[in-house]
């Protein structure tokens, strides 16, 4: 709804902006094709497939469905320890948000089941799980067999020239300022961390959507 839509955006109106430009760009289907993008929390997890219909209604051509990046606390105090052991002194941690949903897991899987089995070929999922992820990663213990290669492919500038490797992990590697990019690139830190990630991702990274 659009009280629910401006509440997790925080911006009055947003709702009814969104799809002003999604009609918009609909009348524009000669040159483009819309993908909507939707993010599940909480307070929207009951509304996810009146939105897509909605925007499907608007001319949107593909849903996305994008699942919540988060921790665990036992995430946490898991990659506490491995980050202590492999990086004593350095400044490591996960960044995503901590929530516990094991409780709550049967509600997500059945929402989503229920928008994959109504709109099929119409939607698709970020990162893209099976049935069996899906309950998974709304567990309190989310294990993932994926490997992650965005650290051999790209990496993370702030504003302040800080290098970090991803968006799941707060780890100032190097910055451009006082150090050029292809020594931070190649440079011991980023290489100790790759070697660690080829034997296994760290908890931290865990529900990355990169994987």
């Amino acid at each position: 709804t659009a009280q629910t839509h401006d509440s997790i955006v925080g911006v009055k109106g947003a709702f009814e902006k969104l799809l002003r430009n999604v009609a918009f760009f609909a009348k524009q289907k000669k040159y483009t094709k819309i993908i909507a993008q939707i993010m599940i929390t909480e307070e929207n997890l009951g509304e996810l497939s009146e939105l897509s219909s909605l925007l499907k209604e608007e001319g949107a051509d593909l849903i996305r469905i994008g699942h919540p990046t988060f921790l665990s606390a036992s995430d946490v105090d898991k990659n506490k320890k491995i980050c202590e052991k492999h990086f004593p002194g350095e400044d490591i941690s996960g960044m995503s948000y901590i929530s516990d949903t094991g409780e709550r897991s049967d509600r997500y899987f059945n929402a989503i089941k229920e928008l994959k089995n109504k709109f099929n070929h119409n939607l698709a999922f970020l990162p893209n799980l099976g049935d069996s992820e899906i309950r998974d990663w709304y567990s309190k213990d989310f294990k993932t067999h994926r490997k992650c290669l965005f650290l051999w492919r790209a990496t993370f500038i702030h504003p302040n020239g800080d290098v970090h490797p991803c968006e799941s992990l707060k780890y100032p590697i190097g910055n451009i300022y006082k150090e050029e990019f292809d020594k931070i690139w190649n440079g011991k830190k980023y290489i100790k961390l790759r070697k660690l990630l080829k034997k296994g991702l760290l908890p931290a990274c865990t529900r990355c959507c990169k994987l």
